[in-house]
C-alpha cells in the first residue's frame, strides 16, 4: 500500500487515486468502475482465488460495457521430448544424495504438474503442434468447457516425457503475453506434466 503510493507519487493525476487495502471480494465500492485490472496468475490461471475474485469483480464492481484486463486467457498444451524436465521430477525419488529409496512415491509425483525449467525449450523438442485446451473468458462469463480431450499427430521423433501447458494472456486490442515453453520465462513460469 505504501509502496504503491510511492510508485504513483510522480504520476500526473495520482492525487485522484483512492487507495483501498483489502481483497476485492471483501469490499463494496460506492460506484461501479470503468476498468477492472487483475493479475493473480500462477503458472496457470487457476492460482488460488484468481477465477473467483475476477468473476466477482466483473459482476459487482464493473460498469456495464466496462473493460476487464486481462480480457481472456487461452490455454495450450503440447507433447514434449523433455529428458531434463523428467529427470528433475524423477531424480529426488529414485536417486538422492541420502541414498534413500522413495520410489513408492514416484507414481504420485509424476501424476501432477511441476514448474518447468526457466530456459526456453528448443522447438525441435516439441513433438507436435500445440493444441488449444480452452479459454478463460474473464470479460464475458464464468469458465466452463475445460474438460476436453486433446489429440496430437506426432510430427517429430523423440521420447515423450510429458506435456508443457501454458496460457496466452489476451489484454484486448491485439495486446498480450505468453508463458509458452519456447519463449523466455515470464514471472509466471510454465507447467510441465510428466508422464
Amino acid at each position: 500500500h505504501r509502496r504503491c503510493r510511492a510508485c504513483a507519487k510522480g504520476i500526473p493525476g495520482a492525487e485522484r487515486i483512492t487507495w483501498i487495502q483489502s481483497l476485492s471480494t471483501d469490499i463494496d465500492l460506492p460506484e461501479q468502475v470503468d476498468v477492472v485490472v487483475g493479475d493473480l496468475h500462477g503458472v496457470l490461471p487457476f492460482f488460488k482465488g484468481n477465477l473467483d475474485s475476477l468473476s466477482d469483480a466483473r459482476k459487482r464492481h464493473l460498469k456495464p460495457g466496462g473493460r476487464m484486463i486481462p480480457f481472456r486467457d487461452m490455454l495450450h498444451a503440447v507433447p514434449a521430448h523433455a529428458p531434463e524436465e523428467f529427470l528433475r521430477v524423477q531424480e529426488p525419488w529414485l536417486d538422492n544424495v541420502y541414498g534413500l529409496d522413495f520410489s513408492a512415491a514416484l507414481p504420485y509425483v509424476t501424476n501432477t504438474w511441476w514448474r518447468a525449467k526457466a530456459l526456453p525449450t528448443l522447438a525441435e523438442n516439441l513433438l507436435a503442434s500445440p493444441q488449444c485446451w480452452g479459454e478463460v473468458p474473464y470479460a464475458t462469463a464464468d469458465i466452463s468447457g475445460l474438460d476436453r480431450t486433446l489429440a496430437w499427430p506426432i510430427e517429430r521423433a523423440g521420447t515423450l516425457h510429458g506435456l508443457y501447458v501454458w496460457f496466452d494472456g489476451d489484454l484486448g486490442d491485439g495486446i498480450g503475453y505468453s508463458n509458452a515453453p519456447h519463449l523466455p520465462e515470464l514471472v509466471y513460469g510454465r507447467a510441465f506434466f510428466p508422464l
